[in-house]
């Protein structure tokens, strides 16, 4: 289906991000403002300031747990116009800790 006929169906167009495992937090920013039609809200700010809009646990002075990186779950994540680049790393850092919480209450 082409976006001619999605518009005519009232179907919204869709884009997404594709995050591997093992690319770094900065290859996912660089994929992040590369993105077409994401509204960039992340661009000034610093890997600290994004673990904190994240709301991901405290993790109190541990530097090494406050690395962006192991918080987030790598997969391809749709997203609509407008949208914005810190909902695609909540909606990613969210699915991780689903996942880490599956992981530790299904552990022996």
């Amino acid at each position: 289906m082409n976006n001619w006929t999605n518009w005519n169906s009232g179907k919204e167009v869709q884009f997404n991000v594709k995050w591997i495992e093992g690319k770094t937090f900065k290859d996912w920013r660089k994929d992040l403002e590369n993105a077409p039609h994401l509204v960039q809200t992340l661009k000034d700010k610093s890997n600290e300031e994004i673990f904190s809009l994240l709301d991901l646990p405290d993790v109190g002075q541990n530097l090494e747990l406050k690395n962006v990186e192991g918080w987030l779950y790598p997969d391809t994540y749709n997203y609509t116009p407008k949208s914005t680049d810190l909902e695609l790393l909540k909606r990613s850092a969210e699915r991780m800790k689903k996942a880490l919480n599956k992981a530790w209450n299904e552990r022996d």
